[in-house]
């Protein structure tokens, strides 16, 4: 059988216009197709629940929680953040129409530190607040003028001339029990007095003596540990290389 080259021909000038319904039906299916072009990158949960995949990591080096995003390092699904004392809050740049999971894990900086992060997810924003499980310790001891503190946990220190009742203000606790205060002194002894979430107090008494110091003296030197967690605010977590991961899905409509 020959073979019949086919010859094109230009198309014809359209006579009649489109029918509504025919370009209704095009519209619709031109934007169902772009629908499932666009959700290509969505997570098929439960039948007939699209979910969609957020992470990130955060890092304050010093002026605040940011972003990473390098070579190494992507965000997905986020695009503000902003801290203050509570916590830093991630906004989403999305809607969501529900909240399905969300982890929020430290890095190995921070684990050593005894630093864990925790969530409150919604469907537009990602609060995350801080603690530290370390326990609380600290050096403190009068140096002729001020009390003075080796770790920075205690803040300030006053002793009350009339009773002699020393009291160390101190970083938040979680609790307002538990906790020790041991006196570093050959001449001295100590009554271990009230305690709160953010402060210790003792009396401090000479050897030989049922009547309490009402002075401080540069043998007044002091161990102070806490127990158990405190929240931390996001301006004491600086670190050049620590940071936190999060990683989560929400579900957004159909």
């Amino acid at each position: 059988m020959p073979f019949t080259p086919r010859v094109y021909q230009d198309k014809p000038a359209r006579t009649t216009p489109v029918r509504a319904e025919d370009l209704a039906y095009f519209q619709s299916q031109y934007a169902a197709v772009m629908t499932d072009l666009g959700n290509l990158g969505m997570v098929i949960g439960d039948p007939g629940r699209r979910m969609r995949m957020i992470g990130c990591s955060i890092r304050n080096t010093g002026s605040g929680f940011q972003y990473i995003e390098d070579a190494q390092h992507q965000r997905v699904g986020f695009d503000t953040i902003s801290q203050d004392d509570s916590g830093v809050t991630l906004g989403l740049s999305f809607d969501a129409t529900r909240v399905v999971g969300l982890v929020v894990g430290q890095d190995e900086t921070y684990a050593q530190r005894a630093i864990h992060p925790g969530a409150s997810v919604g469907t537009d924003e990602i609060l995350i607040r801080f603690g530290d499980d370390s326990g609380f310790y600290d050096y403190v001891q009068w140096d002729g003028s001020n009390w003075v503190s080796l770790t920075g946990f205690v803040t300030a220190g006053a002793m009350n001339a009339t009773t002699g009742l020393i009291t160390f203000t101190h970083k938040e606790a979680a609790t307002d029990y538990g906790g020790s205060i041991e006196i570093r002194s050959a001449n001295l002894r100590l009554s271990a007095e009230g305690r709160s979430k953010t402060s210790i107090g003792t009396l401090v008494y000479p050897y030989n003596s049922a009547t309490s110091a009402k002075a401080p003296t540069t043998d007044m030197k002091f161990w102070i540990t806490r127990p158990g967690s405190r929240p931390v605010k996001p301006s004491e977590l600086t670190a050049a290389s620590g940071n936190f991961w999060v990683v989560g899905f929400q579900e957004v409509p159909e």
